[in-house]
Parts: structure tokens; sequence; C-alpha cells
């Protein structure tokens, strides 16, 4: 992939030239800015010309990229030992210094001739065509799990959806019955049993809903009427396996079971209909794309009968029409554009089998995808089936790998991979399974179709596949969930030891317990550190990692997770300012003194835990106020036997509540003064999400909603004493939630008064959720 290895490169050119630590002859550095604006000019040409690079072009860019990119890697290192090295070494990488120097400069002279005769008018239609005949293959592979609406249609008058509704509560039989929905990929079974699942009159008809695919434990709960839903279902054996641990108890329970193939179908349950999904027909069909593409808008005359004939040939297929209209919406509305698409549909289509039909007109909307969203797009062909991506370290893989570069100076790279990826979905390549109180994605996930083009086209470009004698190339090392695969994974950690040489590494993560060794301050490229041990054991003998100070040696960190990590002290070989740190978590009995503040200043997330056992006080935690760019804090007390406990007092909370841009925060075991908490004006600005657990909070005094004006969502777990929400909370416009877990019925009660009084003065946004005791959550750095 051109564009992401170009993008990688820029950024390690740019991070050799700013670096301090590196001394660069001046006309050594001056051989090196020369090179790096000739690889500028490699990049805009992809962006501003697709259609004009073939994939033999494309391929030497992109080999081109990667070799300089190893050997500037290589040329930063061995730069640190430079007045060391005897004189033949020298002279030996200064050669190889001038060598990839003229290799780029090469290859800037021949894209330059390309532009050259582009303006004289030189006819690139073979190449526009080769590249689109590449963009045109597909394949197909395994389902992957879906929970919500994905390919368009969702009418309540819809057919299907009445027919299972129908099946689902007007059979008055008490059976425990199952109802199979059977159709191919795409079609939309899943869809079909999502609206069902969440429509409100199955919601009030059954006492508990699961969703789940087969690898999930479902945990029956007997005597309550039940409805679930099994998502993409394989095989006979699969359902032999999981069925038995479904009661039977005669009360109406239901189970919707999807699938592709029909045997599987009718093997569940021989003494009920199948339910088979038909294909959309053409007025069908139309509407969907056009929806898809004009929202609430109509149709230009002009474009009317072209897109009919665009419609027609995904042939019925729901998902195919929704990636296309994702396509449409992106182009320009004229006639000329969508009749491109067209051809260029009507060209995949030939010669192939129905199934291949579609998956090549589906492989259109990659062939019009911006080079620098290629990258990103394909990477999801590296996760598994059936899997649900946690976003905050999908885009952390991204900037490990070299895909993201900010552009515009008030953006992170971070925000900038997030817009990324919410263009992915507004195009209908990636769907979105849950979002954060703010509105950004929190989980996302591929349609298998999609997921098996992506292997298809990392397999045509060579994406994530370089000749390498060794690793010392590599970029991103990711272990965290080794154990979940080969539980004897973490008995080899020991030797472990030499990844901590691998210098050019951005992102590194261990889902077990490794001893971080003094010399890693030698990855100078760093960005990201996790150490999160996933055993069973760590869930109430939490590991404690121990904090190496060399740490505060590597000024490109962004992200550091650690499960329950020993406090950090900077005073102890603390060198520069950490800047870029936007994570720290999660840190033991940390004290905010000025240093640490200083060495932090731009963190954004921040998780911290108190252990009472030796400790007199919170750490100074009225320091927090320091960190103006502060959006999520978790602060958790853990209070030790027979030692007393470690309240939070007043001016803590006055100044964590003042902090400009603090989005969420979580509390747990947080004892207040006097067990009281009294909220101000002006406190919480911007607060979106509060969680307070196991408190023994008994009085809450909030007397304007105005002390909490951006609040979406509200969770109190575990309260003993604390009776009565302030009643002004249900007042704040922007509450969307309040959620009670436990059995504190009085707080049940007071929630429920609060919605009952927004419903009468017509608020239908409030939602009040109470439930049982939960259950310990894993992992627990995840914000």
């Amino acid at each position: 992939m051109a564009y992401a290895a170009l993008v990688s490169l820029e950024l390690t050119i740019a991070d050799i030239l700013n670096h301090d630590s590196y001394s660069i002859f001046s006309y050594r550095k001056k051989k090196i800015i020369s090179m790096n604006k000739n690889v500028t000019l490699l990049k805009p040409f992809l962006e501003d010309f697709p259609e004009k690079v073939n994939n033999i072009l494309e391929g030497r860019m992109r080999d081109l990229a990667n070799h300089v990119e190893n050997f500037m890697e290589y040329f930063m290192e061995r730069r640190i030992c430079y007045d060391s090295m005897n004189r033949t070494a020298k002279v030996k990488l200064l050669f190889e210094l001038y060598e990839v120097a003229g290799q780029v400069d090469s290859m800037a002279a021949e894209v330059l001739n390309i532009k050259k005769k582009m303006r004289l008018g030189e006819d690139y239609s073979a190449a526009a065509a080769a590249a689109a005949a590449a963009a045109s293959s597909s394949s197909r592979l395994a389902p992957t799990h879906e929970k919500e609406a994905a390919v368009g249609f969702d009418d309540d008058d819809d057919g299907d959806l009445l027919a299972i509704k129908e099946r689902l509560c007007g059979d008055q039989s008490s059976k425990l019955q199952v109802i199979s929905i059977v159709g191919m990929g795409g079609i939309g079974k899943t869809t079909l049993a999502t609206n069902a699942y969440l429509d409100p009159l199955i919601i009030e008809s059954f006492h508990i809903r699961a969703w789940v695919t087969v690898s999930q434990v479902y945990s029956a709960q007997k005597g309550r009427r039940y409805l679930v839903v099994i998502d993409d279902i394989w095989s006979t054996k699969a359902w032999d396996d999981i069925k038995r641990i479904f009661p039977n108890d005669n009360n109406g329970s239901r189970i919707i079971l999807t699938t592709r193939l029909t045997d599987v179908a009718a093997y569940a349950d021989s003494s009920n209909p199948l339910h088979e999904m038909q294909l959309m027909g053409m007025d069908q069909s139309w509407d969907l794309l056009r929806r898809k593409v004009f929202k609430e808008e109509s149709c230009p005359s002009e474009l009317v009968n072209i897109g009919k004939k665009i419609v027609g040939s995904c042939r019925g297929l729901p998902l195919a029409i929704v990636v296309i209209g994702g396509l449409l919406s992106k182009v320009s509305r004229t006639r000329a554009s969508w009749k491109e698409i067209a051809e260029n549909m009507v060209k995949s289509a030939i010669n192939s089998t129905e199934d291949g039909r579609i998956e090549n007109i589906l492989s259109l909307s990659y062939a019009y995808l911006p080079h620098y969203l290629r990258p990103c797009f394909l990477y999801f062909g590296a996760f598994p089936e059936d899997h649900e991506i946690r976003v905050s370290k999908f885009i952390k893989l991204w900037i490990g790998e070299g895909f993201i570069k900010s552009s515009v100076s008030y953006k992170s790279s971070e925000e900038m991979a997030e817009d990324y990826l919410e263009d992915l979905v507004k195009r209908s390549l990636v769907m979105v399974s849950q979002r954060k109180s703010n509105g950004r994605i929190k989980r996302c996930r591929v349609h298998d179709v999609m997921r098996e083009l992506c292997i298809r086209k990392a397999q045509q470009d060579k994406f994530l596949v370089h000749v390498m004698g060794d690793t010392n190339f590599l970029r991103v090392l990711d272990l965290e969930y080794a154990c979940d695969f080969d539980p004897d994974v973490k008995l080899i950690s020991p030797s472990l030891g030499g990844v901590f040489d691998l210098f050019h590494l951005r992102y590194i993560a261990f889902g077990f317990s490794v001893k971080i060794p003094a010399g890693i301050s030698k990855l100078q490229n760093l960005q990201t550190l996790i150490i999160n041990p996933r055993t069973e054991d760590t869930l109430l003998f939490p590991h404690v990692v121990s904090w190496r100070s060399e740490i505060w040696r590597m000024p490109q960190l962004r992200h550091v997770y650690f499960n329950f990590s020993a406090s950090p002290d900077p005073e102890d070989g603390a060198t520069c300012v950490i800047e870029n740190l936007q994570t720290l978590c999660v840190v033991r009995n940390l004290t905010f003194t000025e240093s640490i503040i200083k060495m932090i200043p731009n963190v954004k997330k921040l998780g911290i835990y108190y252990y009472s056992e030796g400790i007199e006080k919170i750490g100074q935690l009225e320091n927090l106020v320091h960190l103006q760019q502060l959006e999520n804090l978790k602060l958790t007390v853990i209070k030790a036997p027979n030692s007393r406990r470690l309240p939070m007092d007043e001016d803590v909370m006055r100044n964590v509540g003042s902090l400009p841009n603090l989005q969420v925060l979580k509390l747990r075991n947080a004892a207040f003064d006097d067990d009281k908490w009294e909220t101000r004006d002006g406190e919480f600005p911007v607060l979106k999400y509060l969680l307070i657990e196991r408190s023994d909070l008994k009085e809450w005094i909030t007397e304007s909603s105005s002390h909490f004006p951006s609040l979406k969502c509200l969770v109190l777990r575990n309260f003993r004493h604390l009776i009565e929400i302030p009643d002004v909370i249900g007042e704040i416009p922007t509450l969307e939630l309040i959620e009670i877990e436990g059995s504190n019925r009085p707080l049940w009660a007071s929630a429920k008064r609060i919605r009952e009084e927004q419903e009468s003065w017509g608020n239908d946004i409030l939602q009040v959720r109470c439930v049982p005791n939960s259950t310990v959550r894993w992992p627990f750095y995840q914000f």
C-alpha cells in the first residue's frame, strides 16, 4: 500500500529532523531534507490522480518507501553511536544514505515526468482501466457478528418484520420455539433479527433478551420468559452444542436463529417453518438506494434512470445497495459521475457468477476510496471473524503502523483517525456497534463480505507483508490477547526481553506479565505501551507492574496502559517532559507533585487507584486542576482490611469539577467528607458521563440543573445509604439515561419518580434502567 508507506516514511523523516538527540552534520541534514521534499511529491500524486496509478507503479512506490524507511530508522539508530564507529563503517553508512536518497530522487523525477505528460494531454486510459480491473476482484468468507441494522431497511410495515413479530408474540403456544431466518450473506438476516429484537412490543413481551454468538457463553435463567438471538450459525453440531443451555419451561420463550444454510435452519426446529429471506424487488431496491444517497431529499430527475440502472446491477441484495449508496453519496451528483460508476459495475459483472458479481460490485467502493483511507480499511482484514473491534485500540494500531498523519495543527493523530473511521462508516464500509456518550464510535465491525474484500485486496497489494531479513523493521507487536489463543504463551514471557531491543516499535501490548527492562528507553519511537495481564486471578489479586524510571526518557509516548502499576516517580531519571502523553492508566498511589504535573501536561485520560494501607491521604488530588487537557478521569480507592477510609475532601471535588475539558468521571469506592457531596454552579461544565460505584455517600445536594449542564448519562452502582437522587438532575436538558445497579430499592424509586415527572412534562427522551448487582468489569484499564 503505497500511500500508507509514504505517510509512515514522512513521519520517520520528520522525527529524525526534529529529534534533538541526533546530531546530523549540516550537509547530511540537507540531503535528508531534500529527500523529504521528493517524498512529499509522491503522496499528493496518489491523492490527486488515483486513476493514473497502475498496480506496477504503486507497487514500486510502496516497495521504495518501505525500503527507505527501514534504512532511515537504521540510520537514526546508528547515529546514536556514530562517534564510536570506525571509519569504514561511517563511510558505508553515509554511502547508503546517498544511495537511498538517489532512489527517491529517481522516483520523484518519474512522477514529475508523468505529470508533465498529463499536462500535455497524453492518454492514460490504459492505466485507469488497469486500476479499475484490479479493483474488481473479491471473494467470500465466513460471517461477522452484527447486532444492529446494517443494510438500511427498517420500515415498520416491512413484511418480513411483521411475520417475525407475529411468530414471536402472536403464536400463543407456550412451547419453546426456534424461529430460523435463512438467506445469503448480505440479504439482511441480521437486520431483520435486530429490528425484531429492538421492537418495543418484543421488549415488553419478554422478561429477558440476549444477543449471542456461538462463541459466547449464555447463562440460562430458569423460569423466566426469554428471547435469545443466535446470529450466523454455520453447523448442526454448533446447534447441538449450545441448545442444551436453553431451558424449555413452557412459558412462551423464543429463539431467533440466523444462518445461510437451509439444512442448519431446518435442523434447529423441524416443527416450525423457516423464514426464508427474499431479495428486494426493483421498487424496494430503488427506494433504499435513494434514501441512502439523498436521505429525505428527492433524487434529481436526470439521475433517476442511471440510478435505477445502478441499483439493478445489485440484484436486490441490500448490502450491495447500501455500499454502492455510500459510494454515490461521496461523488458529485452529476450524470457523468454516476454513469462512470454504472459502467464500471457492468464491467465488473462480466463473466462473473452471481456471487462473484455482487462481490465485484462491492469492490468498486474500494476502487473509489481515497488513498489515505485504503490502508485503514484493509487493516480490518487483520481481525478475526465474529469480532467487534474496540476503536480506542484500533486507531492506536493505525497510528503505530504509520497510516495517520495529522494535516491540521488543531487536530491530533487520534482525532484524525476518528475522522477517517467516520468517513468509512459514511461510505457503509464499516458498521458502528456502539457509540460513547460524546458521540464518538466505541466499537465497530465489518460485514463478512467486506472483511473478505479487505483480505483479498491486502493480498493483491502485499499489504502488511514485507520481505525482511529479520524483525528489526517491526512497528507493531500486539500480544494482548495471545493467552486467549494459547494459554501457555505467558510461560515464555521471560524470553521476551529481546522485544525491547526492537528499536522501531511504535506499539507494543502484552496480555500477560512482563518485566520491563532498564533498556526500554532504547525504544525511542514507542507511542503505545500496554501491559495488561488477563488471567482470572488478577481480578482479585492484581499484578503490580513495576514502573521503570527510564520510561520518563521516552518523549514519543502517547498512551501507557499498565494493570495496576506502581507509582511512577519522575524525580528519578526524568530527562524530558512527555508532551505527547495522552493516556496514563492505571497507576497506584500516585501523588500529584509539581514534578508529576510538569511531566504530563497534556494528559487526557488518567486512571488511578489508591490502596489505603500505608498511606494517610489521597495523593494531592487538588493539583489535578493543573491538568487542563484532562477529559477522562477514573479514580478507585481500595480499602485495606482494618484500615480507615480515605475521604476526598471538598477541595478535591471542587478542583475536579473545575476542569474545563472533563467529559468522563468514574469514581469507585470514593468516600466523601461527612458522607455528603454538594455541587455548585460552574462545576463540571462539559461532563457527559458520571459513574459513582460502591460509595458510602448518604446525601447528595444539587440545587440546579446548571451544575451538570452537559450530562448525558448517570450511573450509580452498589450504593448502600443514598436513598435519593436530586430531583433537578432530571431537569438537565441533555440527560438521556439514569442507570441504577444494586439492591437499593429506595434509590430505584427515586430514579423512577424522576422519570415519571419528566414524562408528565413531555420529556420522553430520559430513560431509567434499574438492574441487580453487576459483575466485575474487565479489563480495568479500558475507558
